[in-house]
C-alpha cells in the first residue's frame, strides 16, 4: 500500500468510523494522487486534503482553523517517524498540534504517523489512528477578562444606586512618582476603569526628585480627606525613598491595596481586611470559576508579601473556598519539580518565565499563572507576552488553567475597585 493510499484509506476509515467530513493535511503532495472518495469507505461523506508542503507554522494554523469551520474531522499526517503525541518541536504537525491544543483543545484532531505502518497493508477496520486528545476533556480555560467584566458590572451598579439615592460615588486616588512606564500604563488603566463604574478617579503626580518629605505629608492629606475613600502609592518608588516609610503612612483604613501592616495582620488573624489586590483576584477566579479547593494540595510558587504569602494564607483558611494544604516554595526550595507535580491546585508567582513546564504539573491540576513577561517576537509588536507557565506545554494535562495575558492580570484593578467600594461603606473600619 503507497503512502497516498495509506493517507486516503486512513481519512476515510475515520469518516465512516465517525459518519463525519474528513479534512487530511499533510506535507507531500503524492499523500493527495489517490482520491478516497472513490473508496467503499467514505459512505457519501466529505473528505478534503490540504498539502501542506512549505506551508509556515503560522499558514499551517491558519489552515486548520479554517478546515475546522468546514469539516468535522482533522488529520495531521507525518512520515518523518516522530510521535505526534509527544513531540513538542519539529516539523509543520507537531507545531501545528501544539498551537491547535493551545488555542482550542479540540478532541477531534487526529494524528496519524505513517511512517509507522512502514509497508504493511492497512485493514480499513483495523487502521490505528488516535485522538491528539484522547481521554482528555477540553481544559478550563479561566477568563479574567470575563470574570472582571461580570465584577465591574456588580460594581457599577452599586454605584448607580448609590446616585439615585442622592450620595456622592466612591473616590479612590492614585499617587505616583515619577515617569516608569509600566507605573504609568497601571495607573492610566485604573483611572479609565474607576471612571467606567462611576467611580470618582484622582491621580497625585510628582517628578522623580520629590523629598521624602514632601510625599508623606502629601499622604497625611489624603488620609485626612473625608472625600478620599483609599488611595494608593504606586511602586516602586525613587531609591531615595523610604518605600517601607511610605507604607506605613498609608491610613489602614484607606490602604485599598493591602500594604498596610494592620492590614497584613488582619489577614493572618482571619479578620476583615483590604486583601492585596493580586491574591484578591486570583481568589474571585477560583471562587467565581467553581473551582473545589477543600482538602486539596495547593502549591504556590513565590514567596513575596504581596502575592505569594498573602495567598498562601488565604488558601489555608479554615473556609469552605480554601481548607488547601499549603505547600510554599520559593528561590531555596529543594525538589522543586517534584512539590509542584504533586499539587491539586499549583499558583504561579515565581516572575521567571515559562519556568514551569509539563513535567512538573500533574494530570488534571488547576494552574494559576500569575507572571507576565515580554519577549522578542517577529510580529508588529516586537514582542509577545507570556507568563511564568510554559502554557503549551501545560495546558493540555490541566483540568483548568489561566492564560497570559487574560487570567490574573484584569483582575488586579477590579480588585481594587471593589477594595474602594469596601472602604466607602466602611465595611472594613469604623467611620471615624
Amino acid at each position: 500500500t503507497s503512502a497516498a493510499e495509506k493517507a486516503g484509506l486512513i481519512a476515510a476509515t475515520i469518516a465512516k468510523a465517525t459518519n463525519a467530513d474528513v479534512v487530511r493535511f499533510g506535507s507531500h503532495a503524492e499523500f493527495y494522487s489517490y482520491d478516497p472518495n472513490e473508496s467503499v469507505f467514505s459512505l457519501g461523506r466529505k473528505i478534503g486534503h490540504v498539502n501542506m508542503g512549505g506551508t509556515s507554522i503560522p499558514s499551517a494554523f491558519e489552515l486548520i482553523h479554517n478546515a475546522k469551520r468546514q469539516y468535522d474531522r482533522i488529520i495531521l499526517l507525518s512520515d518523518n517517524e516522530c510521535n505526534i503525541r509527544s513531540s513538542w518541536s519539529g516539523d509543520w504537525v507537531s507545531g501545528a498540534y501544539k498551537k491547535y491544543v493551545h488555542d482550542v483543545a479540540n478532541p477531534y484532531v487526529y494524528a496519524v504517523d505513517l511512517a509507522a505502518y512502514g509497508t504493511t497493508p492497512i485493514s480499513g477496520d483495523k487502521v490505528n489512528y488516535y485522538p491528539i486528545m484522547e481521554k482528555r476533556e477540553k481544559p478550563v480555560m479561566i477568563d479574567g477578562k470575563v470574570i472582571a467584566k461580570t465584577i465591574k458590572e456588580e460594581i457599577a451598579k452599586e454605584v448607580q444606586d448609590l446616585l439615585t439615592e442622592g450620595k456622592r460615588p466612591p473616590h479612590l486616588v492614585a499617587v505616583i512618582v515619577g515617569e516608569d512606564g509600566a507605573s504609568l500604563s497601571y495607573v492610566a488603566s485604573k483611572e479609565k476603569q474607576s471612571k467606567e463604574v462611576g467611580f470618582t478617579s484622582s491621580v497625585y503626580r510628582f517628578p522623580e526628585s520629590i523629598s521624602e518629605k514632601e510625599l508623606l505629608e502629601t499622604l497625611d492629606f489624603l488620609n485626612k480627606d473625608p472625600e478620599v475613600d483609599g488611595y494608593i502609592v504606586q511602586l516602586p518608588l525613587p531609591k531615595h525613598i523610604n518605600e517601607r516609610k511610605v507604607l506605613e503612612a498609608i491610613a489602614p483604613s484607606k490602604d485599598v491595596d493591602g500594604f498596610h501592616p494592620s492590614n497584613g495582620g488582619r489577614m493572618m488573624l482571619g479578620m476583615p481586611t483590604y486583601i492585596p489586590a493580586t491574591p484578591y483576584g486570583i481568589k474571585q477566579l477560583l471562587d467565581r470559576s467553581n473551582i473545589e479547593t477543600e482538602g486539596k494540595h495547593c502549591v504556590v510558587l513565590g514567596r513575596s508579601n504581596i502575592v505569594g504569602t498573602p495567598m498562601a494564607i488565604l488558601m489555608s483558611r479554615n473556609s469552605k473556598k480554601a481548607n488547601c494544604t499549603v505547600t510554599l516554595c520559593h528561590s531555596k526550595t529543594k525538589n522543586i519539580k517534584e512539590i509542584c507535580s504533586s499539587a491539586d491546585i499549583l499558583i504561579v508567582a515565581i516572575g521567571k518565565p515559562e519556568f514551569v513546564t509539563a513535567d512538573m504539573v500533574k494530570e488534571g491540576a488547576v494552574v494559576i499563572d500569575v507572571g507576565i513577561h515580554r519577549v522578542p517576537a517577529d510580529n508588529e509588536k516586537g514582542y509577545r507576552i507570556i507568563g511564568d507557565v510554559k502554557f503549551d506545554e501545560v495546558a493540555p494535562k490541566c483540568s483548568a488553567i489561566t492564560p497570559v495575558p487574560g487570567g490574573v492580570g484584569p483582575m488586579t484593578i477590579v480588585s481594587l475597585l471593589d477594595n474602594t467600594m469596601k472602604a466607602y461603606k466602611h465595611e472594613i473600619y469604623e467611620a471615624e
